[in-house]
């Protein structure tokens, strides 16, 4: 099957080159606490995290909504089936 067939039935119609950079900014903008509240980053920066309570769930939590973001499709039309391994 040639490789360019799949664009051609428009299997990827609807998706945009700024749906994909938006998605990119948002990614990254959530990283950035990610790793500045992780510990081994501190301490190979050699600085001290901020301690209050709930700083140590940061990570986990943001990177979750990082994962799950990046796992789902973008539009409604790929839904079944994101999480199979066939």
């Amino acid at each position: 099957m040639d490789e360019h067939a799949v664009h051609q039935r428009g299997q990827h119609a609807g998706h945009s080159t700024a749906m994909f950079k938006n998605e990119f900014w948002l990614s990254l903008l959530l990283s950035v606490p990610v790793v500045y509240f992780s510990p081994m980053f501190d301490r190979l920066a050699g600085y001290e995290l901020p301690a209050f309570p709930g700083a140590a769930w940061i990570p986990p939590v943001l990177g979750t909504v990082i994962l799950l973001r990046n796992c789902y499709p973008l539009d409604s039309n790929h839904r079944s089936g994101w999480l199979t391994y066939s």
